[in-house]
Protein backbone atom coordinates (compact mmCIF):
# COMPACT_ATOMS: atom_id res chain seq x y z
CA UNK A 1 0.00 0.00 0.00
CA UNK A 2 1.53 3.59 -0.62
CA UNK A 3 1.69 6.60 1.85
CA UNK A 4 -1.74 8.10 0.86
CA UNK A 5 -3.42 5.03 1.56
CA UNK A 6 -1.97 4.06 4.51
CA UNK A 7 -2.76 7.84 5.64
CA UNK A 8 -6.32 7.36 4.42
CA UNK A 9 -6.58 4.28 6.38
CA UNK A 10 -5.30 6.08 9.47
CA UNK A 11 -7.74 8.63 9.53
CA UNK A 12 -10.45 6.01 8.81
CA UNK A 13 -8.98 4.58 11.88
CA UNK A 14 -9.07 7.12 14.19
CA UNK A 15 -12.58 8.49 13.59
CA UNK A 16 -13.49 4.60 14.27
CA UNK A 17 -11.25 4.59 17.96
CA UNK A 18 -13.44 8.28 18.56
CA UNK A 19 -16.53 6.30 19.42
CA UNK A 20 -14.88 5.13 22.48
CA UNK A 21 -15.35 8.39 23.57
CA UNK A 22 -18.70 9.98 25.10
CA UNK A 23 -20.71 11.77 22.21
CA UNK A 24 -20.52 15.33 23.92
CA UNK A 25 -16.73 14.96 23.47
CA UNK A 26 -16.46 13.67 19.85
CA UNK A 27 -18.76 16.64 19.15
CA UNK A 28 -16.10 18.83 21.07
CA UNK A 29 -12.94 17.71 20.51
CA UNK A 30 -13.14 14.65 17.96
CA UNK A 31 -11.83 16.92 15.09
CA UNK A 32 -8.52 17.77 17.04
CA UNK A 33 -7.86 14.55 18.19
CA UNK A 34 -8.16 12.85 14.74
CA UNK A 35 -5.96 15.33 13.52
CA UNK A 36 -3.18 15.27 15.75
CA UNK A 37 -3.42 11.71 15.46
CA UNK A 38 -3.15 11.54 11.92
CA UNK A 39 -0.26 14.21 11.75
CA UNK A 40 1.51 11.65 14.03
CA UNK A 41 0.57 8.44 12.05
CA UNK A 42 2.59 10.33 8.82
CA UNK A 43 5.31 11.49 10.72
CA UNK A 44 5.61 7.87 12.07
CA UNK A 45 5.31 6.42 8.65
CA UNK A 46 7.99 8.32 7.46
CA UNK A 47 10.63 8.10 10.04
CA UNK A 48 9.84 4.13 11.03
CA UNK A 49 8.10 2.37 8.35
CA UNK A 50 4.74 0.37 8.42
CA UNK A 51 5.66 -1.19 11.62
CA UNK A 52 6.09 1.59 13.36
CA UNK A 53 2.45 3.17 11.83
CA UNK A 54 1.21 -0.45 13.02
CA UNK A 55 2.41 0.09 16.60
CA UNK A 56 1.05 3.58 16.47
CA UNK A 57 -2.21 2.03 15.29
CA UNK A 58 -2.70 -0.12 18.20
CA UNK A 59 -1.38 2.00 20.84
CA UNK A 60 -3.67 4.10 20.06
CA UNK A 61 -5.93 1.81 20.20
CA UNK A 62 -5.43 1.10 24.10
CA UNK A 63 -5.77 4.72 24.65
CA UNK A 64 -9.19 5.56 23.43
CA UNK A 65 -10.08 2.47 25.52
CA UNK A 66 -8.23 4.04 28.63
CA UNK A 67 -9.17 7.52 28.17
CA UNK A 68 -12.49 6.79 26.31
CA UNK A 69 -14.01 4.52 29.80
CA UNK A 70 -12.73 7.51 32.19
CA UNK A 71 -14.09 10.05 30.82
CA UNK A 72 -17.40 8.23 30.99
CA UNK A 73 -16.95 7.56 34.17
CA UNK A 74 -14.68 10.56 35.56
CA UNK A 75 -14.62 13.45 32.72
CA UNK A 76 -11.45 15.25 32.96
CA UNK A 77 -12.58 19.19 31.67
CA UNK A 78 -14.49 20.73 34.08
CA UNK A 79 -16.80 21.83 31.06
CA UNK A 80 -18.07 18.14 31.07
CA UNK A 81 -18.36 17.73 34.71
CA UNK A 82 -19.92 20.87 35.63
CA UNK A 83 -22.18 21.29 32.17
CA UNK A 84 -22.96 23.73 29.61
CA UNK A 85 -25.97 24.77 28.33
CA UNK A 86 -24.84 26.56 25.27
CA UNK A 87 -22.79 23.57 24.20
CA UNK A 88 -25.60 21.09 25.25
CA UNK A 89 -27.97 23.27 23.15
CA UNK A 90 -25.79 23.34 20.31
CA UNK A 91 -25.19 19.29 20.57
CA UNK A 92 -29.06 18.70 20.57
CA UNK A 93 -29.08 21.14 17.09
CA UNK A 94 -26.80 18.78 15.83
CA UNK A 95 -28.61 15.86 16.16
CA UNK A 96 -32.36 16.97 15.32
CA UNK A 97 -30.40 18.42 11.95
CA UNK A 98 -29.15 14.60 10.93
CA UNK A 99 -32.65 13.43 11.65
CA UNK A 100 -35.04 15.60 10.06
CA UNK A 101 -37.74 13.22 9.30
CA UNK A 102 -37.79 12.34 13.30
CA UNK A 103 -37.46 16.21 13.77
CA UNK A 104 -41.10 16.44 11.75
CA UNK A 105 -42.34 13.61 13.57
CA UNK A 106 -41.66 14.67 16.78
CA UNK A 107 -43.29 18.09 16.25
CA UNK A 108 -46.33 16.63 14.52
CA UNK A 109 -47.30 14.46 17.49
CA UNK A 110 -46.66 17.61 20.15
CA UNK A 111 -48.83 19.30 17.68
CA UNK A 112 -51.42 17.03 17.45
CA UNK A 113 -51.02 16.38 21.42
CA UNK A 114 -51.27 19.52 22.38
CA UNK A 115 -54.32 20.49 20.30
CA UNK A 116 -56.36 17.56 21.62
CA UNK A 117 -55.47 18.92 24.93
CA UNK A 118 -56.70 22.42 24.28
CA UNK A 119 -59.77 21.00 23.07
CA UNK A 120 -60.92 18.58 25.74
CA UNK A 121 -59.94 21.37 28.36
CA UNK A 122 -62.36 23.73 26.70
CA UNK A 123 -64.69 21.58 26.86
CA UNK A 124 -64.49 20.75 30.35
CA UNK A 125 -64.13 24.46 31.00
CA UNK A 126 -66.84 25.30 29.08
CA UNK A 127 -69.30 22.07 30.25
CA UNK A 128 -68.27 21.61 34.10
CA UNK A 129 -66.27 24.80 35.45
CA UNK A 130 -67.34 27.92 33.97
CA UNK A 131 -70.18 29.25 35.26
CA UNK A 132 -73.45 29.68 33.96
CA UNK A 133 -73.90 32.57 31.49
CA UNK A 134 -76.42 34.13 34.10
CA UNK A 135 -76.84 36.88 36.09
CA UNK A 136 -77.31 34.86 38.97
CA UNK A 137 -76.61 31.28 37.84
CA UNK A 138 -77.34 29.82 41.93
CA UNK A 139 -80.54 30.60 41.36
CA UNK A 140 -81.65 28.78 38.57
CA UNK A 141 -83.18 25.57 39.43
CA UNK A 142 -85.20 22.17 37.81
CA UNK A 143 -87.85 21.08 39.60
CA UNK A 144 -89.37 18.20 39.90
CA UNK A 145 -92.03 15.62 41.27
CA UNK A 146 -91.03 13.06 43.70
CA UNK A 147 -93.89 10.19 42.89
CA UNK A 148 -91.36 7.53 45.24
CA UNK A 149 -94.10 7.18 47.14
CA UNK A 150 -96.96 6.12 45.04
CA UNK A 151 -95.52 4.60 41.38
CA UNK A 152 -91.72 4.46 42.93
CA UNK A 153 -90.28 7.36 40.50
CA UNK A 154 -88.45 9.86 42.59
CA UNK A 155 -87.92 12.04 39.73
CA UNK A 156 -91.00 12.79 37.36
CA UNK A 157 -92.10 15.67 35.38
CA UNK A 158 -94.02 18.39 36.27
CA UNK A 159 -97.41 18.44 34.90
CA UNK A 160 -99.27 21.49 33.48
CA UNK A 161 -101.54 22.98 36.31
CA UNK A 162 -97.78 22.69 38.77
CA UNK A 163 -96.10 24.26 35.82
CA UNK A 164 -98.47 26.86 35.92
CA UNK A 165 -98.96 27.69 39.44
CA UNK A 166 -94.99 27.95 39.47
CA UNK A 167 -95.43 30.91 36.99
CA UNK A 168 -97.99 32.61 38.77
CA UNK A 169 -96.35 32.85 41.97
CA UNK A 170 -95.08 36.03 43.01
CA UNK A 171 -91.91 37.44 44.83
CA UNK A 172 -89.34 34.28 44.98
CA UNK A 173 -89.90 32.58 41.79
CA UNK A 174 -89.68 34.99 38.46
CA UNK A 175 -90.81 32.59 35.83
CA UNK A 176 -91.04 28.97 35.48
CA UNK A 177 -91.10 27.04 31.84
CA UNK A 178 -91.76 23.34 31.58
CA UNK A 179 -89.82 20.61 29.74
CA UNK A 180 -90.43 16.80 29.34
CA UNK A 181 -88.17 14.63 27.48
CA UNK A 182 -90.19 12.24 25.15
CA UNK A 183 -89.31 9.08 22.70
CA UNK A 184 -92.13 8.62 20.44
CA UNK A 185 -92.24 6.61 17.47
CA UNK A 186 -92.94 8.30 13.86
CA UNK A 187 -92.78 7.59 10.02
CA UNK A 188 -92.06 9.98 7.65
CA UNK A 189 -94.57 8.26 5.12
CA UNK A 190 -97.52 6.30 5.58
CA UNK A 191 -95.71 2.84 4.69
CA UNK A 192 -92.50 4.04 5.88
CA UNK A 193 -90.55 2.37 8.57
CA UNK A 194 -91.28 3.74 12.08
CA UNK A 195 -88.19 5.16 13.90
CA UNK A 196 -88.04 6.41 17.51
CA UNK A 197 -87.28 9.97 17.66
CA UNK A 198 -85.87 11.67 20.85
CA UNK A 199 -87.22 14.90 21.24
CA UNK A 200 -88.16 17.41 24.47
CA UNK A 201 -91.64 18.87 24.94
CA UNK A 202 -92.04 22.52 26.28
CA UNK A 203 -94.60 24.94 27.46
CA UNK A 204 -94.90 27.78 25.34
CA UNK A 205 -92.70 30.14 27.47
CA UNK A 206 -89.68 28.54 27.51
CA UNK A 207 -88.14 31.00 24.69
CA UNK A 208 -89.38 33.87 27.08
CA UNK A 209 -87.43 32.80 29.77
CA UNK A 210 -84.16 31.84 27.80
CA UNK A 211 -84.78 35.82 26.61
CA UNK A 212 -85.11 36.74 30.44
CA UNK A 213 -82.08 35.12 30.97
CA UNK A 214 -80.21 36.78 28.18
CA UNK A 215 -81.51 40.16 28.92
CA UNK A 216 -80.07 39.72 32.49
CA UNK A 217 -76.85 38.26 32.01
CA UNK A 218 -76.49 41.17 29.89
CA UNK A 219 -77.81 43.92 31.85
CA UNK A 220 -80.62 44.76 29.09
CA UNK A 221 -84.15 45.48 30.27
CA UNK A 222 -86.45 42.61 29.66
CA UNK A 223 -88.29 42.27 26.73
CA UNK A 224 -92.09 41.43 27.32
CA UNK A 225 -93.12 38.67 25.12
CA UNK A 226 -95.18 40.28 22.51
CA UNK A 227 -91.96 42.08 21.57
CA UNK A 228 -90.14 38.96 20.85
CA UNK A 229 -91.84 38.69 17.24
CA UNK A 230 -93.23 35.65 15.65
CA UNK A 231 -91.75 32.35 15.96
CA UNK A 232 -92.12 29.02 14.26
CA UNK A 233 -92.76 25.80 15.69
CA UNK A 234 -91.46 22.45 14.31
Amino acid sequence: MTDEQLSRLSERWFRLLLHLYPADFRDEMGSGVVAAYVARAEATLNRRGAMGWAWLLLRALALSIWNGLGERLQPAASWRRGGNWGRDFELARRRLLRSPVFVAATLATLTVGLGAVAVVYTAVDKVLIERMPYRDPDNLYFVWRDQSASGGLKRDWLAGPHVSDLQNIQGVIETAAGMQLSVPTLSLRPDGEPLQTLMVVTSPNLFDLLELLRCSAAGLPATKPDQLGPRSSS
